[in-house]
């Protein structure tokens, strides 16, 4: 997950669970941007591994393969309903910090 500017991106796996995400955005009180591509993670390891293969820059790996951005933005937006402020004391209680 990286910060955008006021939005958080989320990749991989567990964006594909809008109840996941649709926690996240509600606790950071952020939207959450989710790209349609699922296979970041993989990507970036197949680029390094071409690098390395052709003994070039990972930069200019991703520069050959670079299609458009595949994510039509699917914005997820904060429940404004939830008490964000409970949530966090629920939490810090459970661990035993509080």
């Amino acid at each position: 997950m990286t910060a955008t500017s006021d939005r958080l991106i989320v990749i991989g796996g567990g964006s594909r669970y809008r109840s996941l995400v649709k926690a996240i955005s509600t606790f950071a009180t952020r939207e959450v941007e989710v790209k349609a591509l699922q296979e970041w993670v993989a990507k970036g390891a197949a680029v390094q591994a071409a690098a390395v293969l052709r003994r070039c820059s990972p930069e200019q790996v991703a520069s050959e393969w670079a299609t458009a951005d595949p994510g039509a933005k699917n914005l997820i937006e904060p429940d404004n309903k939830v008490d964000v402020q409970v949530l966090r004391e629920a939490y810090i209680s459970a661990r035993g910090e509080g």
